[in-house]
Order: structure tokens, then sequence, then C-alpha cells
């Protein structure tokens, strides 16, 4: 899939640069080129409950975008966001703390954090947040189906951002992801230039374990 020029374009449409350049304050928006496809079958589990921030770095006002690729009711296990959440600041991860849970790298919630938002989808419907905002999958009950989904990313032009953005998803040399593009599509082909960007090191200790302190009212 991450041949397809179509999945490069469509970050790209006029509809989605617009509502960014209303959220970011700026016409200048960065589209990442390190989009995620996404191909899920039934799971009877939820997703790990995390913020983007630890596993995208960079800066802390970039934005996700996620859709389904096609219609994604309830049971087909969509994305969903804890309300407010983004206000807390970067939570901490792994950690035994009694008083939280956590999933592998995900964020520390405690008891009271159950307020979650979400809802069907059809095709053309999104969900975007910051990076600081706590979300995670539903299960997916439906059998016979795969919830084709995709992650895209927008930040300013001159915040900083982590130099893997910068990569593809599958991990591939750029020449090959394009082999056998045609002229038409040329404007999408490293479309990003490191010399105007403000590329920052993977900061490893942004996964290690943290104590999260509770404030009880």
């Amino acid at each position: 899939m991450q041949s397809l020029p179509e999945l490069h374009r469509l970050p790209h449409q006029p509809a989605l640069l617009d509502l960014y350049r209303k959220l970011l304050g700026t016409d200048d928006v960065f589209v990442h080129p390190r989009h995620i496809m996404r191909a899920m079958t039934a799971h009877p589990s939820t997703g790990a409950t995390h913020q983007d921030f630890p596993l995208v770095q960079g800066s802390t006002e970039t934005w996700t975008c996620w859709f389904p690729v096609g219609d994604c009711g309830l049971a087909s296990g969509p994305l969903v966001i804890l309300r407010g959440s983004h206000r807390q600041g970067r939570l901490p991860v792994g950690t035994g703390d009694s008083d939280c849970y956590w999933t592998n790298w995900g964020a520390q919630l405690c008891a009271h954090e159950t307020d979650w938002v979400g809802g069907d989808f059809a095709v053309g419907d999104v969900v975007t947040f910051p990076s600081l905002t706590v979300h995670q999958s539903l299960p997916a009950v439906v059998r016979d189906e795969v919830r084709v989904s995709m992650d895209v990313r927008y930040q300013r032009g001159d915040d900083v951002i982590e130099a893997r953005s910068l990569t593809n998803h599958a991990e591939r040399p750029w020449d090959e992801i394009y082999r056998g593009w045609s002229s038409e599509n040329a404007d999408l082909m490293h479309y990003w230039n490191p010399d105007r960007l403000s590329c920052i090191p993977w900061d490893e200790s942004l996964l290690e374990p943290g104590t999260r302190s509770v404030v009880r009212g």
C-alpha cells in the first residue's frame, strides 16, 4: 500500500489542508510524509491507550488525522479519544503504580478517567487531535471484515520535527516507494526539504517508565 501514489495524495486534499491552516493558525502547514496504513481483522481487546507524542516526538503541536478507508461502525473498532486529555500535558508511561494503569508504552490513566468519546464513521469522516490527546481503538467484533484505516500528521512548517517523520512507514528507500510513479505525481516525490525543516533526533527517554502524580479532589 505504501507504494500507491493515491495513499500519498490523499493527505494533501484541499479540505484537509484548509482544516489544519485554521487549527494551526498558519498558511505554512507541513504534511508528514510518514503515512500509516492499518489493516485490522476482528479482535476482542482495545488498542494501547496512549498519546502520540512519545512515538512521533517533534512538536507537541503535531496533529494526527485518523480516518477509516470505508464506513466503520463502533463494532468495527474505530478510534476513540479521552475527553479533555490534551490539557494534562505529557503523561508518563510504563509504571506499576497501583493508582493508574498502563499498557506497554501506553499513557498512565487513573480510575476516574473513563470518558471516552467516539462514534460511527462514514466515508469522509475524520477525527483529529494534537499529540498529547489520549486515545485508543475499540475492540473489533465484526467477523469476516478487515478495517483499513489511515493515520496522517500535520504541523507548522517552522516547528521542530523528529527526523524519522521524514521516512515512510514501510521502512524502504523512498526511490523504491516511488518506482513506477507517473510524472503527474512528481509533486509528491521528496516534497519535504530537510534544509528548511528544524529536525531533531529521536529521544529514547520519552518512552522510559515514569511515575504519574495523582491529585485527588
